[in-house]
């Protein structure tokens, strides 16, 4: 595992030593609005990814669950097919965080990905991860790297 730190030393996260930054072309193809991630890793085969965005909007640490819940509602209005899991709190270090999986077609059959947010320096923390839903070896490594990211260098994390 390596050690990345983002957002101007605010963030680590540990991260295999497959796992790089996601060409552009790739990033563009899985995000095809102007809107994308700040920061997308994936491993060598784009099969495993995660994002992190570091939003301007204020956020607290209680807004997590609520927040989650709102995007969930989002999410399965864009895909009514494949509802997605209630949203729950869960660990993302010591950061508050909230967070539901879902499903979503790909090329390959289904994708699972889990959407998060997270109150990092009184700031909205948004993410996903996700693999292949028969990956059960990635959704385990990919939670645990999520839930062993921490803050750093924040006098005001919540």
């Amino acid at each position: 595992m390596r050690e990345e730190i983002l957002f101007e030393n605010r963030l680590r996260i540990w991260l295999p030593e497959n796992f790089s930054p996601m060409p552009e072309p790739i990033v563009t193809r899985f995000y095809p609005f102007p809107e994308r991630p700040q920061i997308v890793f994936s491993n060598a085969d784009n099969t495993r990814f995660l994002t992190f965005s570091l939003l301007k909007k204020g956020f607290a640490g209680s807004e997590a669950l609520p927040a989650a819940r709102e995007i969930r509602k989002m999410v399965w209005s864009l895909y009514p097919s494949t509802p997605p899991v209630e949203a729950a709190n869960f660990s993302l270090g010591k950061l508050a965080c909230a967070g539901f999986s879902f499903q979503l077609p790909s090329e390959n059959g289904f994708l699972f990905s889990m959407l998060y947010v997270a109150s990092l320096g009184k700031r909205m923390l948004l993410g996903t991860f996700g693999c292949p839903t028969t990956d059960q070896d990635g959704k385990l490594l990919l939670r645990k790297l999520v839930a062993d990211a921490e803050a750093v260098n924040w006098e005001d994390v919540t």
